[in-house]
């Protein structure tokens, strides 16, 4: 923000997007922080910016409720510097907390659903979505593949696992195969796509 307002003329606009990543932690999105998103970058921080460094702010729209913020300012040197709201800090710790606490729990869940289940087992999601959850400890000796609609992964290992990834497509002719599914804002595009242009069958763990 410094630099921008270093060059800009008054009068000039600022547009640009960013994460709804409070929303996104709230709904425990397994893609909310990574090394895409390496700061908590909420809507209290970002008006705090624009105005310390002499931006307007004119208007925000959200993308779906769970997905993007987009931003519309103004050059301004007129604007005043705004105090961050109290306490912020411990509702945002208290927020990433309770996201630990709820991945503990839901891999403790799928390792015991997966070890009752007796069908061929797959993972979607050949990025990020796997990675958190083999990171906080889901068991993978059962999982036959990862699922991605990349083709530029399919075939490829998955960095950091064993696992290599296919086509969704791969479930057309399993029986009543299961899916591990956490993908945030996509899971419901995921599970439809699978459900009515691949197999019927499939179990969705999510």
């Amino acid at each position: 923000m410094r630099h921008l307002s270093g060059f800009m003329d008054a009068g000039k606009h600022l547009i640009f997007s960013l994460p709804n990543m409070k929303v996104m932690l709230e709904r425990k999105y397994n893609n909310c922080i990574n090394f895409e998103h390496t700061v908590f970058l909420t809507e209290p921080y970002v008006e705090f910016l624009l105005a310390k460094h002499g931006f307007r702010l004119l208007t925000k729209e959200y993308f779906m409720d769970d997905h993007s913020i987009f931003y519309a300012a103004v050059r301004d040197s007129s604007v005043s510097p705004t105090a961050l709201t109290q306490g912020l800090y411990n509702e945002n710790k208290g927020l990433f907390r309770d996201y630990i606490r709820y991945h503990e729990v839901l891999i403790e869940n799928l390792n015991d659903m997966i070890n009752a289940v007796t069908q061929p087992v797959y993972l979607f999601g050949a990025h990020i979505f796997a990675q958190y959850l083999i990171a906080f400890g889901l068991e993978t000796r059962r999982i036959v593949s990862l699922l991605d609609n990349d083709s530029n992964k399919q075939g490829k290992r998955l960095y950091g696992t064993s696992l290599l990834v296919e086509s969704p497509n791969t479930l057309r002719d399993v029986v009543n195969p299961v899916v591990i599914l956490k993908a945030g804002v996509y899971s419901r595009e995921i599970k439809d796509d699978i459900l009515d242009k691949v197999n019927r069958s499939v179990k969705f763990l999510e």
